[in-house]
């Protein structure tokens, strides 16, 4: 070996004064790279106790024009697809709990599909579908969007409208529904009973024997008669559910069947009856009489009905 190359190789393995030479200084420094890169590598894997996904909280803030405050939505985890039934239900979840109020906006399409790995075509088809329920109403436009709203008892009397006609229900069952709704709230009536409520009830009763003669007018009073009584109770799922029926009995083509010159005195008196008891503030008496009246007029059809 030559001079330069003895020196070359006692420089390789010159002691570095901790009983190490230089190239197992260097060979350690490397490994202790490579051993150092792969653990921050792992590091960055999941553990196999730790969830992939987390649930967290969005924060979606509307511009004041399109109507109040930001609304707390929560995200679910985007490497997920739920279903649009699943939206569905969480939105009208949220609507009926108050979580989302009447009012407020939902977020828009493009979040809810972001959020829940849905196509913009699924997301508005779970919007139509709680538009059905009357939970939402979609305006177009700049402005626009899906606002929360309080559901309308129009949009019931048209669902039990179109239950009743499609199944044929007959007017004894809308009767019979009647009698065991409306007797209570003639009961309710009577302890919620006001000054002015009763002189409007009285004012619809000398309307209602007035038109005994024309037969259109005497329906719609005696719709308003009951439907004003029925106000009164305070009672709203009582009445969300006789608003549709009262409706459809007074629409029904069978109504006019009953209605003779001969019954239409009879309820003219069945209203005497009830009217007393109203005056008299007697909740009891109130509810019997509305009952007799109807169960009358229940018995009546099923007779005609055959």
């Amino acid at each position: 070996m030559s001079p330069k190359g003895e020196a070359h190789g006692l420089n390789q393995e010159k002691n570095t004064g901790s009983g190490r030479t230089l190239s197992e200084v260097k060979r350690k420094t490397r490994t202790g790279k490579n051993a150092t890169g792969a653990s921050r590598r792992g590091s960055m894997s999941p553990s196999p106790l730790q969830p992939v996904c987390r649930e967290a909280q969005v924060i979606i803030a509307w511009p004041e024009q399109q109507g109040g405050p930001a609304l707390a939505v929560e995200s679910k985890p985007a490497s997920h697809t739920y279903s649009r039934e699943t939206l569905r239900d969480d939105l009208r979840r949220k609507i009926l709990t108050g979580a989302i109020r009447p009012g407020q906006l939902l977020p828009s399409e493009r979040s809810l599909g972001d959020d829940y790995g849905l196509s913009r075509s699924s997301v508005r088809e779970a919007i139509r579908e709680i538009e059905a329920e009357g939970l939402v109403e979609v305006n177009r436009g700049r402005f626009g969007g899906c606002r929360v709203i309080v559901p309308r008892r129009d949009r019931l009397v048209h669902l039990v409208d179109i239950f009743v006609r499609a199944n044929g229900v007959s007017l004894s069952a809308i009767l019979d529904c009647r009698s065991a709704i409306e007797p209570m709230l003639a009961r309710l009536a009577v302890r919620n009973m006001t000054e002015t409520a009763m002189g409007g009830i009285e004012a619809l009763h000398e309307k209602f024997i007035a038109s005994a003669g024309d037969i259109k007018v005497y329906r719609q009073t005696n719709y308003d008669w009951h439907l004003a009584i029925a106000r009164v109770s305070g009672n709203e799922p009582l009445l969300a559910l006789i608003e549709p029926v009262l409706s459809i009995a007074s629409s029904s083509t069978e109504y006019e069947k009953v209605t003779t010159p001969e019954n239409r005195q009879r309820a003219i008196s069945a209203h005497q009856d009830v009217m007393s008891a109203l005056r008299a503030r007697d909740a009891e008496g109130a509810a019997l009489a509305m009952e007799a009246h109807l169960t009358s007029y229940s018995r009546l059809t099923r007779d005609i009905e055959g």
